[in-house]
Parts: C-alpha cells; structure tokens; sequence
C-alpha cells in the first residue's frame, strides 16, 4: 500500500528583506600586516559601485557547506593537554570554535588510530586478536584526543567530527614495507570483515564518550604507502571493502547515517573516486590537493552525483606566510568551494616550533595552526587565518548562492541558515583594490590590499532556513532501505516521528 510521508523542508524561500543592516567584515592581509583585523560597520546603502563589484544572486544555489576546520592529531593534543594549563587550553579553543565570539570552525578531522604526527605508531589493537575483543582507545587517545574534542564539543555542540585511519592493525597486514609493519602494506583478504567490525568498535567506542562521528574514509591517501604508518587501497579493493564489508556492517550495526567518504587522496587520480562511488554506500568523494588541480571535484561530482570534500592540506615549517596564505585561499579554500566541495580542512591544528611530534619517517616540516610553546600558545600561524577567514562568515549549513563581476576577486558567497549573507573576497592582484559587493540595488565597499581577503557577514539579510519548518508531501518512504531516528538509531516501518533515510529527512506523523 502505497505510504504518506512529509519531508521537512530545510529551506524556506529567499525572500530578500533588504534594510538598514550592517555589514561586519575582517580583513586578511599579510603583505599588508592585517590579520583577521575587523573593519568599521557599515550600513547597506544605494549607491555607485567600485569598478570591482561582485554582485550577489541568492537565487541561484549550488553545494550546502558543512565547514570549515582543522586534522586534530594525537601530537597536537598532547602538546595542549601537557602544555597548556586548563584554563589557557580552553581560552585557545573558544577562540577557534566559538561561533559567536571566535574563529567559528566547524569540522574536526581525525585519525583512527596514529597518523603521521603522532608521537609513535599504535592502532586500537595491536596484539593480534581476531575476536577484536581487546579492542580500546586507552593510551594516547583517551589521555589526549578524546578529552580535548570533548572540550571542542562542548564549546561548539554542533561541530562535526571525520575520522580517518593511517593503517590497519599490523597483523592484518601483508607486503608492508617497513616501521615495524606500519608502513605501507594492503588489507589482508581475510580481515576484510573483520577491519569492517573495528570501524565499527571505533563508532561505538566514540559514542560512548559522547563524540559521534559524522564521516568516515576507509584509508588516508590510499595511494601512497611510503608514509608512516600508511596502508594502500586500490580502486577495485576500496570498492570491494566499501561494498561488501564497510558498508553493510555499519548498517548492520546502526551506523548507516555516517557518511562515507571513498579516495581521500589528490585531485590528480579522478578514476579512482568515480569508480568507488559507484557503491551505494558511498556519500562521496574526499580529496587533497599535493597533486593534480582543484577542478578535478568539480570533475567527479558530475560524474558521480554525489557529494565532494576537501579534506587535507598543509602548510610547511619553513613556508612564506603571504605566499602560503594567497596560495590556500585561491585553491583550497575559496577553490574547493567553487568546485562544489562541502568543506576545506588544513593540516594541521598544533605542533611545536620544531613541527614535532612526528613518527620515524612521518612529516618533519608539518606547521602547525597554533605553535605551543613551553606553557603557552607561542604563535598563531598561517593555516589559522586560512581557516578563520571562511569560518568567521560561513556557518554549517550554509548555501553557496551566485556570484558575478569583479573579476580582480577570486570570491564565494553563502546564504547562512541564520538568514546571514556570508562573503569572501580574495584580491588576486598585487595593488590595493575598491570591492563593492551589490544585494539587489544596495552595496557595501572595502578596500582590499593587494593579496588580501575580506571575510563579510551582513546579518538578517535573508530568511532563515528554519523560521517555519513546510510539510510537503512526498511518495512513500523505501521499506528496503535503512531508516533512523535523529539520534541515529535503527528504527522500522511503523515509526513515528522524523525519519532519516538516505540523507533525507521525513516526518511521518
């Protein structure tokens, strides 16, 4: 018998409700020595226009941005739990995550597992156990990582959390290449389900301590196995651990609203990540940029039809701050948006101003956001102002809406689900250049030194996303696909309530 079912609508219509608003704006330039440095208020106004006017059309939307942030690695956070007195650490946090008072990231990436900037090479069950029943994150992510995202998460309720593992267990391992079996090597056939159930040990285990994931990848840079620790995928065997095992055992075990994200490496390999996304269980794509060109995800959204994001990129210890900085925020950042990404990650959020801790053979020059010193933050560093200068404007949820004109800018705008324009313009040139950016017959001007950003956020400008929540009718719900409540449990036909299926939200009274 054919089902009623009711999708809430997540967005009412663009009524523009221009008025007397003030504009706020933060402007970035290195060259110029501005640093996140805000700018008077200004009220919309008619007006001429600069030569450089952006004009913004909220009429035309393309991706929904779920963020901007950081990898949080295990050496980072055992540089803030042992360096920083509580007080200090929490201070530092809110500045980044607060999304009233401070920077306002988003999104936490993290390793399942070590990553390359860890202290030393460990996974969550290192003594071979095919039971898994020794399965823990005692050691260095219960004594660092856990409570430092548990104080994120209490800062900023709403962040999200990807994790991603360097590597199996060692023994599930074969043809590794060194570092005592951490480096390198591929999935050994037969642990195909069983490394499927330690994902799946890891989600439960994050719950518990009140940190639900919300994306995984099934392997950092599958591609290359001369990191350490590293393991290798090919298309065809990510494809298959996907399909046969990932993803049917999250289901299995509740976990089918976490997304999963296939690739996870550069945009010069687009086979790779059209092939794998082939699986149904695949959200999408994940990409870094060490290689190829950003517009390879615009490439594999079309091709695919689903969702693209980018999740690694890092700046080096020994960088130039304004080279790295216009390099980021024309490519990464203001970049993967117009290429249709969900989200920009840097790597990474801390390290020391040796660019330790890292493993034997793991980055030597990796920069951190933040450099800890001996009891303090001892500088704030290039990748924290390529994340802030989107994350100050741009809030989770956000629609990327249309942009024309000033064609000296390398520019982006999002519909705020606040009901906030955010906009961010990068000044590709070398001279100081007069931005009007124009909502309708109204405009706000800036002055933006050459190789500059100015982030805007004009509040109030447009309709909230969720001031009325519409009842549409929509045809039945798939009785053959998964279905959860809001809090991600498995539920059956005869609920009632909201309905998550396959990213979709349903009411169904």
């Amino acid at each position: 018998m054919m089902k009623k079912a009711f999708l809430i609508s997540l967005m009412a219509a663009f009524c523009v409700t221009l008025s007397a608003q003030e504009a706020q704006a933060w402007l970035t330039a290195p060259n110029s020595n501005k640093l996140m440095e805000a700018q008077p208020a200004q009220s919309l106004a008619t007006g001429a226009a600069a030569t450089q006017c952006l004009i913004v059309n909220a009429d035309t939307e393309y991706q929904t941005v779920d963020g901007f942030g950081w990898m949080i690695n295990e050496g980072g956070c055992m540089l803030l739990k042992t360096r920083l007195h509580t007080t200090r650490r929490q201070e530092i946090l809110r500045e980044m995550y607060d999304v009233n008072e401070g920077l306002g990231a988003q999104i936490v990436r993290v390793a399942i597992g070590a990553s390359d900037v860890s202290e030393y090479d460990y996974t969550y069950c290192d003594t071979p156990d095919e039971t898994l029943a020794s399965f823990s994150l005692e050691g260095p992510d219960l004594t660092y990582v856990i409570p430092v995202l548990q104080e994120i998460k209490a800062i900023n309720p709403d962040v999200k959390i990807m994790a991603v593992p360097w590597t199996a267990p060692v023994w599930m391992k074969e043809n590794t290449a060194g570092k005592s079996g951490y480096m390198g090597g591929t999935l050994r056939t037969q642990y195909y389900g069983l490394y499927a159930q330690y994902f799946v040990r890891y989600l439960q285990a994050m719950e518990e301590a009140g940190l639900p994931v919300w994306a995984i990848s099934p392997q950092n840079e599958p591609l290359h196995g001369g990191n350490n620790p590293s393991m290798t995928f090919s298309a065809q065997t990510e494809y298959d651990f996907i399909n046969q095992y990932l993803g049917p055992a999250l289901h299995e075990a509740g976990f089918g609203h976490v997304r999963i994200l296939c690739y996870d490496h550069n945009c010069d390999n687009k086979a790779f990540p059209v092939y794998v996304a082939q699986s149904p269980y695949v959200s999408g794509s994940a990409f870094h940029l060490y290689g190829g060109d950003i517009s390879a995800m615009q490439f594999v959204y079309d091709r695919t039809g689903k969702d693209v994001y980018f999740t690694e990129q890092y700046t080096g210890q020994n960088g130039n701050f304004a080279g790295d900085y216009e390099w980021h925020m024309t490519n990464v950042m203001l970049g993967s948006m117009q290429n249709m990404s969900r989200c920009a990650i840097e790597w990474n959020f801390a390290a020391d101003s040796q660019a330790d801790p890292h493993t034997d053979g793991g980055c030597s020059d990796c920069k951190g956001a933040l450099t800890i010193g001996t009891n303090a933050v001892s500088s704030r560093n290039v990748s924290y102002y390529i994340v802030g200068t989107m994350s100050r404007v741009v809030r989770t949820g956000a629609k990327r809406i249309a942009t024309t004109g000033a064609a000296d800018f390398r520019s982006a705008a999002f519909h705020n689900p606040d009901g906030s324009l955010g906009v961010v313009a990068f000044n590709t040139t070398g001279s100081s250049r007069q931005l009007s950016v124009r909502i309708g017959d109204q405009l706000v001007t800036y002055a933006v030194p050459g190789k500059g950003a100015i982030s805007i956020r004009i509040p109030d400008l447009y309709t909230p996303f969720e001031t009325a929540l519409e009842q549409v009718l929509l045809p039945a719900l798939d009785d053959n696909e998964m279905m959860y409540n809001i809090m991600g449990q498995r539920v059956d036909d005869g609920y009632q309530g909201i309905i998550i299926q396959n990213g979709n939200k349903y009411l169904r009274p």
